[in-house]
């Protein structure tokens, strides 16, 4: 299980483990990370360049399988965009330090960053770790919270960093055995077949039916009216153009946790994502899918050209507003005396180097 097969995600993004044979294209890539990002390594452009090539394959070999060591490239259509890697601590072998975090320029706000950590965590479960801990200089503010989407947290400790003593390094863990949040490989939107479709309309038009109820519409008005609405936003269903209604679903058993529906639509010169519905079933609440799920369609709506994600709220989801406000969304509008519209501006959004670390 830790001998990594290719894996890759609905972006076209191809995740595999390093070999021994990629070894010139791992100095390439690595030297090339530390000269464009050079303030977000340890390793200097210099002390790079003046490795031996033993040096390189010794790297590489010792990556190439075991529990002990890891290196991943991220491509894509057979180019190499991305380098991430990870060892054990001699201080807790329980521990994984992730290392050499670096995505090219041009495939950043694409997922890439977060699914080279994903490989990273999983592989680290697989070793039977507890915890991957990863040190971030600080001022790299976007790294930080690319790394807190990721489900890091900051444990405190500082240290300087080796070569400069004048900057500062902070470390982050993220706990991945039986105390995490959300389980392994965070939320997936994945499109809902014609049964799931079914399923969820079956659930979702008597909640919309209720909170028309709770308005004052009477129940016959209500009925119809939600009916219609749905009716007339999916004429084709869960196959309706520009509108994509998903399962969410987690970990390497792909469980179904929830359901998300947004669509996308283009006003002048400018994209906008309207998120319709965004449902948790009971059992996974208050368990981080929700704000997991709103950061991958944050991502999706980034990737995708967007500049902003919008949804419609009601007055009295006081824990709705909460959540969405937490993650930077702000009231745009307000459509009646029962809802507002809250959006967040997806145009400044900062493109984190994906390089923070040795």
């Amino acid at each position: 299980m830790t001998d990594s097969t290719d894996s890759a995600d609905r972006r076209g993004t191809i995740i595999r483990r390093v070999t021994l044979a990629d070894t010139d294209q791992l100095k390439t890539i690595r030297l090339r990370a530390v000269r464009q990002d050079p303030d977000a390594f340890e390793s200097t452009l210099a002390s790079q360049e003046g490795q031996p090539d033993e040096a390189w394959q010794a790297w590489a070999g010792a990556s190439a399988s075991g529990n002990d060591q890891v290196l991943f490239f991220a491509e894509k259509k057979s180019v190499v965009v991305g380098l991430a890697g990870a060892f054990r601590s001699e201080d807790n072998p329980r521990t994984m330090i992730l290392i050499s975090m670096w995505v090219e320029p041009a495939a950043r706000r694409s997922g890439v960053g977060r699914a080279l950590v994903r490989s990273v965590v999983r592989w680290a479960a697989a070793a039977d770790a507890d915890e991957v801990s990863l040190w971030v200089v600080e001022g790299n503010e976007a790294a930080l919270a690319a790394y807190r989407r990721c489900g890091f947290e900051m444990t405190g400790e500082t240290k300087p960093l080796a070569g400069r003593p004048d900057r500062i390094e902070h470390r982050m863990s993220l706990a991945i055995g039986s105390g995490r949040k959300a389980p392994l490989g965070y939320v997936e939107f994945v499109p809902m077949s014609a049964y799931e479709f079914d399923s969820y309309l079956a659930a979702a038009v008597p909640r919309q039916v209720n909170e028309l109820i709770e308005r004052g519409t009477s129940t016959d008005v209500a009925s119809r009216a939600a009916l219609e609405t749905v009716a007339g936003l999916l004429p084709a269903g869960e196959a309706t153009p520009a509108h994509h209604l998903c399962t969410l679903r987690v970990g390497e058993r792909e469980t179904p946790v929830g359901w998300i529906w947004f669509s996308r639509h283009r006003h002048g010169h400018a994209t906008e994502v309207v998120l319709h519905d965004l449902y948790v079933f009971e059992a996974y609440r208050r368990q981080g899918f929700a704000c997991a799920a709103m950061d991958e369609l944050e991502e999706w709506a980034a990737a995708q050209g967007c500049s902003s994600v919008s949804v419609e709220v009601s007055r009295r989801n006081v824990a709705g507003q909460g959540l969405l406000e937490g993650l930077g969304f702000k009231q745009h509008e307000a459509i009646d005396e029962w809802s507002i519209r809250l959006s967040k501006d997806l145009s400044a959004r900062e493109i984190p180097p994906d390089s923070s670390l040795e």
